[in-house]
């Protein structure tokens, strides 16, 4: 019983995995020019305090890249991060015994509005005012602090996963 129960237990935990990346970025671009960052506002969280966290994970996973904060002077990237929050309806349904076909079990289901965060971070080169490169990251948000900040460090993670992007090699797309 306790191993059918641990089974359960890991697939809901698999379920709950949704956060999603993706990343673009212009293929003919040579990142290693960049230098410096510095942020813009672009649509921020309401939450001052999350908008701050953000910036921190994002700041950190650049410098991590070998890119630094300008300092008074105009960066080589300007950083716009996107915040929206949407509220998706879910069915959680639980089944409680075990049965062949319809017997001996009883199941409950609910309808639930479950919080979704996106988050888009722009690459702007600064000189030239042009979007270089995106990622975007979406995941249901938890209602703890902890598991919040553990989740965006995950996503702004698997966003910069790659970067900077290598070049592509001649006659390539």
């Amino acid at each position: 019983m306790k191993t059918a129960a641990a089974v359960i237990l890991g697939a809901m935990t698999l379920a709950c995995a949704t956060l999603t990346t993706s990343v673009d970025y212009d293929r003919s671009r040579d990142f290693s020019r960049y230098r410096t960052f510095g942020f813009r506002t672009g649509t921020p969280s309401r939450n001052d305090l999350t908008q701050r966290r953000i910036e921190e994970v994002i700041g950190s996973a650049l410098r991590a890249k070998g890119l630094t904060p300008a300092a008074d002077e105009e960066p080589d990237l300007n950083v716009f991060t996107h915040v929206a929050v949407e509220r998706q309806q879910r069915i959680e349904t639980i089944v409680w015994g075990f049965g062949c076909q319809w017997g001996g079990g009883v199941s409950m289901s609910n309808v639930v509005d479950v919080p979704v965060g996106t988050l888009i971070v722009d690459l702007v080169d600064a000189q030239e005012n042009c979007l270089v490169w995106q990622g975007r990251a979406a995941d249901t948000i938890s209602a703890d602090r902890e598991t919040r900040e553990r989740q965006l460090r995950e996503a702004v993670a698997r966003m910069f996963e790659g970067f900077p992007p290598r070049p592509a090699p001649a006659g390539g797309l």
